[in-house]
């Protein structure tokens, strides 16, 4: 339970943070980062001693078997509440941290290191108590009060919660119930204190984590015994108690929150209200926010708790939430109820909130960085393929304007940057040329523009009309309007006009596109004339550059005086198509490979040109195209549509290629050495964080196997290691115990296999195979072929000729020391009777044939 003063104290710390600016700073203004979710609650259970390290022993019940059950049984109920996560110290019977390797001081050392890296909040290690045969009762041990008052204090109430529900299972009370036990050796603490006397208690309190350590009963006592642990569900009982005294203790068992007659609901704990507590409890699907013991309906804003900033609305944590909050400090990004500290940004909001009595609505886009709330940015982001202007923290939908980046001066449209604007815009004190929605600061000439509109920051709404002339890109008020008069430019001031001439025609060095005497500067399109030259004109200006252009447009044909809408791909040079060109040329998005003037889009495959080798699909490379093309000498990786020499690793391609008629797919990762397909490469790899099978150059998602590497054998499902796999799997030598993904040849005795796991290898017939049991193992590898009697904790148990423990056998069954009973498949030590076996009648003693 997190007290008052642990949270007072983190409230000052991060509201110095939220202040000062000490929180993490990323400096990638559009980059968004995954909220973090709400903090868990990490519990560590350490079921106590092991099959190495054996606990207290009576009338054939282990301590170390009794304590892992419970404490698994705690774990599945702790598992049911929300905000818990669970860690247990063992997952079998087995020392987690070496067996024999170390003493049982060095394995409870690793015990607490291992609450350490967790991170725990609680660590609860479980026994069972053992002295004469008359003493019984539960009874549960937590920190002094020495060195970290506030741990002892923390455990204290842990261990109250602990023994309560335990009692409640009729379980009498040893001694006080809750104790301390002080150091015997006189060792201390930093501080110089008294230690306490248990390891685990002492070590976690090193690490600020309150331990518990609880005695449940006597395993030495008949009554505890018979009452307590002589059954399944009676050691499930126990594991549960501890797990809703644990939930008691946290605030999160829904029977802690109940409505009294009053009409509010309050926080109880043992039967009373814990006014000291204010926090998070969970109740009816939520988590509530508990001011002094009581629901604060009337609760609405951020609030710290566990080191996460959430935010609270009529007394409800809205882990749902996203939007902006603002607080004293400022407004914050909320993402899935939490501040994201890590969030820089630009995202959309639309969300109210009742701040100190005054309700505010959030609506639009706004810019954070840290999480908060940048109102005086100034900018252009980038947001679904378009770039916005951020305008004193929000974007500007409204903005028709000009605006600077690293880049140049942007015309904004409705908020946006018009990349197809082409035309005139006001700025300042002056109006200026936007070519492709940038100011072309370089052009100096004429340009004309037709009922071209703008409206103001100030409202006014400007139209701009007629021919304008630019110097450095902006308008030179002295021209206003420029025509042909079929010989040359003339003012209109200054002469009549030929108003008929339709045609190419020259000015100060540039070849304009004339129709009825006049500039058409929208067209852009071909341009045949009466010697069957065809010219590219852009924006009414012939095109000068040598260029490809993939066009969609007209031609106009002056021989007749009529149009035809044209597509293709055009190869330009000296301003008209090139109509002999054969060969290669590039433009800035591909290649074209051009016979006679058109694409030859029969070519597809790859080609040497410049010293590069281009991969070309239809006639043309894509420059932009990444992925594995062939040729006669291998396959090659294509990376911006060349191969990519300098390339080694592992990546993935998916696309097609037709190669001598046959279509070829490619989908998966490959691997690659010098751009080449590296196909001898048969091993495990690391990519993007996980080991992957490379077979053959190529990753195969279907293969599952074992796979050897330098460090072992390991299981790969799916052509990935699978770490979390534990369990039997098979391949042409055998059937071999996994242990975390991993062959174990120091495997010897009974391991289980939980569950049904197929495989299909190459080198094996691809049946399904089910391994589900318990199954004999030597050096890691299932022994079959011979009937035998095999030890583990809990007994004697037959194996039978497929290696696995038969529960359902009857028999008797010998080993080097006799003749044994069996029975579900366990040596009976307690039958005493007689049993036929082949025929013949014998009598058996403590399970043993005579």
């Amino acid at each position: 339970m997190l007290k008052k003063f642990y949270s007072k104290i983190c409230v000052v710390v991060l509201m110095i943070a939220l202040i000062y600016g000490f929180i993490p700073y990323w400096v990638n203004d559009t980059e968004e980062v995954q909220a973090a979710s709400f903090p868990d609650y990490v519990i560590v259970l350490d079921a106590g001693h092991d099959a190495t390290h054996a606990g207290a022993q009576s009338a054939g019940y282990h301590e170390e078997a009794l304590t892992y059950k419970i404490a698994s049984y705690c774990r599945q109920e702790l598992e049911k509440f929300p905000g818990v996560k669970v860690y247990m110290v063992r997952e079998s019977y087995a020392c987690p941290n070496g067996g024999s390797s170390v003493t049982s001081k060095e394995c409870n050392s690793k015990r607490v290191e291992f609450s350490k890296n967790v991170n725990a909040d609680l660590y609860i290690s479980f026994h069972l108590n053992s002295a004469g045969s008359s003493a019984r009762g539960v009874s549960v041990y937590y920190p002094n009060s020495n060195y970290k008052p506030n741990i002892g204090t923390q455990g204290g109430i842990l261990a109250a919660d602990i023994l309560g529900r335990l009692k409640a299972l009729g379980i009498k009370q040893n001694g006080r119930g809750t104790l301390i036990r002080n150091s015997e050796d006189n060792s201390r603490y930093p501080d110089g204190s008294l230690a306490d006397y248990l390891a685990v208690i002492k070590g976690n309190k090193k690490n600020n984590i309150p331990a518990v350590l609880i005695e449940h009963c006597f395993i030495s006592n008949a009554s505890d015994r018979s009452n307590f642990l002589s059954s399944e569900s009676k050691i499930k009982s126990l594991g549960v108690a501890d797990a809703n005294g644990i939930a008691d203790y946290l605030g999160i068992n829904s029977n802690s929150l109940r409505q009294y007659s009053d009409g509010n609901w309050y926080l109880y704990r043992n039967g009373n209200v814990d006014r000291s507590y204010n926090g998070l409890s969970y109740h009816a699907g939520n988590w509530w926010y508990v001011k002094n013991g009581k629901i604060d309906f009337s609760y609405e804003s951020l609030e710290l708790y566990r080191g996460t900033w959430i935010y609270i609305k009529n007394g409800m944590y809205q882990q749902k939430f996203n939007g902006i909050v603002q607080n004293n400090v400022g407004y914050w990004y909320v993402r899935n109820g939490n501040v994201d500290f890590n969030y820089s940004g630009t995202t959309q909001c639309n969300n109210s909130q009742t701040y100190n009595g005054k309700t505010y609505n959030y609506s639009g886009w706004y810019y954070f960085k840290k999480g908060k709330f940048i109102s005086n940015k100034n900018t252009l982001v980038y947001i679904n393929n378009n770039w916005w202007y951020v305008h004193n923290g929000k974007i500007d939908f409204s903005a028709n304007t000009l605006v600077q980046n690293s880049v140049g001066w942007w015309y904004i449209k409705g908020g946006r940057v018009d990349f197809t604007y082409n035309g005139i815009a006001r700025y300042g004190i002056g109006d200026w040329y936007v070519h492709n929605g940038l100011v072309d600061f370089k052009f100096n000439g004429l340009y004309r523009v037709s009922n071209l509109s703008q409206t103001l920051p100030s409202g006014e709404k400007i139209i701009f009309d007629g021919w304008y002339s630019f110097t450095s890109g902006k308008v030179d008020k002295a021209y206003t309007d420029v025509v042909y008069d079929g010989k040359e430019w003339k003012s209109e001031s200054e002469s009549t006009v030929n108003s008929t001439y339709t045609g190419l025609a020259d000015n100060a060095g540039t070849t304009w596109f004339v129709q009825n005497g006049k500039i058409d500067s929208d067209y852009t399109g071909l341009v045949n004339d009466k010697n069957n030259n065809i010219w590219y004109i852009e924006n009414g200006r012939v095109f000068t550059e040598t260029d490809v252009k993939e066009l969609n447009c007209k031609e106009y044909d002056l021989n007749t005086g009529s149009s035809n809408v044209v597509n293709g791909v055009y190869y330009i040079s000296g301003g008209k198509v090139n109509k002999s060109f054969s060969g290669i040329a590039e433009n800035k998005k591909a290649l074209w490979y051009f016979n006679n003037g058109s694409v030859d889009k029969t070519v597809e495959k790859l080609i040497y040109h410049n010293n590069i080798w281009y991969y070309f699909v239809a006639g043309k490379c894509d420059k932009s195209f990444n992925g594995m093309a062939q040729n006669n000498i291998g396959y090659w990786y294509i990376n911006d549509g060349q191969v990519d020499f300098s390339y080694s690793g592992t990546t993935p391609c998916y696309n097609s290629q037709n190669y001598n008629g046959k279509t070829y797919d490619y989908a998966g990762w490959y691997c690659f050495r010098k751009g080449k397909l590296n196909t001898s490469v048969d091993e495990l790899q690391m990519i993007n964080g996980s080991w992957w099978y490379v077979h053959n150059g190529v990753i195969d998602f279907k293969e599952n196997t074992l796979v050897q590497n330098n460090v072992g054998w390991w299981y790969v499902h799916n052509g990935l290691v699978d770490f979390s796999f534990n369990g039997i799997a098979k391949n042409q030598s055998g059937d071999w115990y996994i242990k975390n993904g991993k062959v174990d040849f120091s495997a010897n005795g009974l391991v289980q296999s939980i569950g049904k796991h197929q495989m299909y290898p190459d080198n094996v017939s691809g049946e399904n195979i089910t391994f589900d049991g318990w199954y004999y193992v030597e050096g890691g590898k299932v022994r079959y072929g011979k009937e035998l009697l095999r030890q583990n904790c809990v007994g004697w148990w037959y194996i039978g000729k497929d290696g696995k423990v038969d529960f359902s056998k009857n028999t008797l069954m010998r080993n080097n020391v006799g003749l044994w009973y069996v029975h579900n498949g366990l040596v009976d030590f307690s039958y005493n009777g007689s049993y036929v076996y082949n025929g013949k009648t014998y009598t058996i003693k403590n399970g043993k044939a005579q």
